[in-house]
């Protein structure tokens, strides 16, 4: 009788370690493979995935305590996002469609910080896929600060210009690059020219198809790099 009893107790351990056991450490990780898989067959690149949960059964409905999403080399709409740092908590996703389809699709988000890195010549080679597909200009990017510079066939001369550059957000997810003034005055260039340039050579990123809705609060820049910062749930 106490054989059975030892062996139904012991039993009964194996199923409670298996019930707690199981979900909490295999199935965050079983998510983790889906989720890199499905971000990296859509935005290619190298991509790591971080899952946190309180038991592991919630993941099921599709519920995280926290998730991470950490990238180099990211290819989003002809952009190559050299490293991006996501970090989520409270997140809820379609599950099903994450496993049926290996696709990622959002639903909500308590808190979201933001972090992402765009190298000058990746964004050099976006703004003449975008902007300025006959290469006139190039964006130049250090700490201490932007200018585009170039030369632009315009009334039978070739002139060369070199205007001071602003990055700014607008909304929410949106990065503006925008030539803003010569950066050594001279006279003797048509006022015209200044204006087509100021109007149709401004570069805009729209990064709300990223994996998670950022928000932008703050854009810095360092040497050959521009670096993206944001707090907050977009609403």
């Amino acid at each position: 009788m106490r054989v059975k009893s030892k062996h139904l107790i012991a039993v009964l351990i194996i199923i409670i370690i298996s019930v707690i056991g199981i979900p909490k450490f295999v199935f965050p990780h079983l998510v983790s493979e889906n989720l890199q898989a499905a971000l990296e067959k859509k935005f290619g690149g190298d991509i790591f995935v971080e899952v946190n949960t309180k038991f592991g059964w919630e993941l099921i409905a599709g519920i995280f305590s926290s998730i991470r999403i950490v990238g180099k080399d990211l290819i989003f709409d002809a952009l190559t996002i050299a490293e991006i740092d996501l970090e989520c908590s409270n997140l809820r996703i379609n599950l099903k469609k994450l496993i049926q389809d290996q696709e990622f699709e959002y639903y909500s988000c308590e808190r979201l910080l933001t972090k992402l890195i765009l190298a000058e010549s990746h964004l050099n080679q976006y703004y003449w896929a975008k902007i300025d597909p006959n290469k006139y200009f190039k964006i130049n990017i250090s700490k201490e600060g932007a200018s585009l510079n170039g030369e632009f066939h315009f009334l039978d001369t070739n002139w060369n210009l070199d205007f001071v550059g602003e990055f700014n957000t607008e909304g929410q997810a949106t990065v503006i690059f925008n030539p803003k003034e010569l950066i050594i005055l001279d006279t003797r260039v048509p006022k015209i020219l200044l204006e087509l340039i100021s109007e149709h050579y401004v570069l805009a990123i729209d990064l709300s198809g990223l994996p998670l809705p950022v928000k932008i609060d703050q854009i810095e820049l360092a040497d050959e790099k521009i670096i993206l910062l944001g707090s907050g749930v977009v609403l």
